[in-house]
Order: structure tokens, then C-alpha cells, then sequence
């Protein structure tokens, strides 16, 4: 297939699914920034000239897997909160944070969610970015609407909301405990361990002080 020119549009689509497999492969072993899109079309076994007609750059291609990624944690997340809806009786706060972090168990989709905004949305067609973001959009609102169900006091489109903010927690939390190779061995100096953060364990702190915050605004 990767020799060969693709002429219908299901051999497109399994090209374009090759381009975005061989950039996850790259991913595993390498940061976003070190990869070339020279890597990812000598890893597909494709001229780099074909690799363009598919994705016009390298961000285009690792939304795409983003994408992808995202759309998976989603389905998996989801049945989870729906097997809680099923059972009538709603958790607690430490357990829905326990189920959110659980499910974050893919190395790569966490990378991809912290470089999301600031990297792979910056250099992308428009309406490439308007159709992910509304993707993005649906996904957020059908979880939020679980979470909904589940935890008592929230009204229509906290759960989205909540979602939303301890994406952002995700992103400051991994940040802040993957510093640079110099900023690690300062920290790791004795009496500087309260910088030294695990990042799952900060994460899930943040994201129960987030939702216990707001449950508690919404019963004032």
C-alpha cells in the first residue's frame, strides 16, 4: 500500500491512517518537537511529497492522532460513567476523581492533551480547526451530562464545565511535575521536595479540591 498510488477513497483513508500510525510510533520514543515530518514520511514509507498531500504540517497530522486518542479515552470514560448512571446511586467526590484519573492510563494521549492548545492547535487550516473543536465540543457535553447524573447539585452543563477545568488542571499539573532535566536536579536538593510532585497524585489533588469547590459553590 505504501508504494502504491492510492486512487480510492478507502485506500486514502487507510493512508492517511498509516501517516497518523507511524507518527504515534514516533511519538512513543520521541518528543513533538524532535520529530520531522521527513521521520514520519520515511517511517510510513512514503515520499515526503505525498505525505504533504494528506497533512500540510506535522501539527495537522498529530491533531489528527489527538484526535483519535481523544475519541477512545472518551468511549472508554464514558462507559464507566453510564455503568454509575445504570446504578441509581450516584459517588462520591473522591470517587469520581479516582474513576478520572484511572482512566487516564495512556502515556501518549497525555502528552497529546498537554501539547493540545498551545502546540498542535496553532498551525492548522481553519476549518480543520472549527471541525475539531466542535468534536471536541460534543464529546466534553455527553460526559458532562453523565457526570451530571451522577453527582448531586450540578445543573445543566457543569459537568461540562468541570470537565473542561480539570483538563486544564491536567495541563498545569504534568507541566509542573516534568520539569527540564536542570530544574529536576535543582529540586531534588535536599529541603526543595515540595516542588518534587508526582504528577498523578498532584493531579487528582487539584481535580478533588476543583470538584469538592464547586459542589460546595453550588450548595451556598
Amino acid at each position: 500500500m505504501a508504494g502504491n498510488r492510492a486512487v480510492t477513497n478507502e485506500q486514502k483513508a487507510s493512508r492517511q491512517q498509516h501517516i497518523i500510525d507511524a507518527a504515534s510510533f514516533l511519538f512513543e520514543k520521541s518528543d513533538f518537537k524532535q520529530i520531522t515530518m521527513s521521520e514520519i514520511a520515511q517511517h510510513a514509507g512514503l515520499a515526503k511529497g505525498t505525505l504533504f498531500l494528506y497533512f500540510k504540517t506535522k501539527e495537522a497530522v498529530f491533531l489528527s492522532l489527538a484526535q483519535q486518542q481523544i475519541e477512545q479515552w472518551f468511549i472508554r470514560l464514558d462507559k464507566k460513567l453510564e455503568l454509575l448512571v445504570q446504578s441509581g446511586t450516584g459517588t462520591s467526590t473522591k470517587k469520581m476523581v479516582d474513576l478520572l484519573i484511572s482512566s487516564l492510563d495512556n502515556d501518549v494521549l497525555i502528552r497529546l492533551l498537554v501539547i493540545l492548545d498551545d502546540t498542535l492547535e496553532q498551525n492548522i487550516e481553519y476549518e480543520r480547526e472549527i471541525a475539531f473543536k466542535l468534536f471536541l465540543k460534543d464529546r466534553i457535553l455527553r460526559s458532562g451530562n453523565l457526570i451530571e447524573q451522577i453527582l448531586p447539585g450540578l445543573e445543566k452543563e457543569d459537568g461540562a464545565k468541570l470537565f473542561h477545568l480539570s483538563f486544564m488542571c491536567l495541563v498545569g499539573a504534568y507541566k509542573v511535575c516534568n520539569p527540564s532535566r536542570a530544574m529536576r536536579a535543582v529540586i531534588e536538593q535536599p529541603g526543595l521536595e515540595m516542588f518534587n510532585r508526582n504528577f498523578k497524585e498532584t493531579l487528582h489533588e487539584m481535580i478533588t479540591y476543583l470538584m469538592w469547590g464547586f459542589r460546595t459553590s453550588k450548595l451556598a
